[in-house]
């Protein structure tokens, strides 16, 4: 006598062989394909956060490492450290991605000089206005006054802090952002405003600055734009090390 257990394994199986002789029946092969799409959609979503905030572990172990080891005299001294481990922990995500996702490199979008330029003119114009983005005190500012740009009074002389703001974190930040996670989430043309949302996100949250957070996900969907447009992550490279000289040394009122 068969166990309804039993007797509901036979019915499971005969079903199975029942599919397989069945030719015109795609439904299994649709739906197991359907689900592995969806799995690894999601799934480099996940691994893509889960990198980033590794990143952000990584900075405040290092800064942590840092201080410990040759302490802070004062604030200055301790900020020199936790930049430090930003750029040690940058440099150590692109080599990782350089090894893990370079062979994604997909190119879903025509190249197009006027729309560079566009949002190149729109990127500038977002540093502008900069001011009246910050969280805090969001739209508080006096639009008649931002044009009214002048030079600061940042220190002219060569540092580490001039070198890595104008070259280093740029380059970084393009490869690992706009160019390696990007194309490694980015797995067809339908995925771009996705993506370029996800990339934006974890661009702004990587600076740890919340009452910039508005202006650094702006800045992270013009520039990815600004890539995918030139075919070329030079061009965003060169934009991101002008936007940088421009917070140093030209500022708004």
């Amino acid at each position: 006598m068969l166990t309804s257990q039993e007797i509901w394994r036979k019915q499971l199986r005969w079903s199975k062989v029942t599919f397989r002789q069945n030719k015109n029946c795609k439904l299994p092969e649709n739906i197991f394909q359907a689900i592995f799409v969806i799995k690894q959609f999601f799934m480099r979503k996940i691994y893509t956060v889960l990198f980033v905030f590794g990143m952000i572990g990584l900075q405040f172990i290092l800064s942590w490492i840092f201080l410990q080891i040759f302490g802070a005299e004062n604030r200055e001294k301790a900020n020199d450290f936790v930049q430090i481990a930003i750029d040690l922990t940058y440099f150590t995500a692109f080599v990782l991605l350089y090894f893990f996702t370079r062979k994604f490199d997909n190119q879903y979008i025509d190249k197009s000089v006027p729309k560079t330029i566009l949002y190149t003119i729109l990127l500038l114009t977002l540093w502008l206005v900069a001011p009246c983005l910050v969280i805090s005190d969001f739209l508080a500012c006096d639009f008649s006054k931002l044009l009214k740009i002048h030079w600061s009074d940042q220190n002219n002389e060569l540092s580490y802090n001039l070198i890595r703001t104008v070259l280093f974190v740029p380059i970084l930040e393009e490869f690992i952002f706009r160019k390696y996670l990007f194309n490694y989430l980015t797995k067809n043309r339908k995925q771009i405003p996705f993506s370029i949302i996800i990339m934006s996100l974890l661009f702004s949250l990587i600076h740890l600055d919340f009452d910039y957070f508005l202006y650094y996900f702006l800045s992270g969907i013009l520039l990815s734009l600004i890539y995918l447009t030139s075919r070329t992550i030079i061009i965003p490279i060169i934009i991101h090390i002008l936007i940088n000289v421009l917070v140093l040394y030209l500022l708004p009122n």
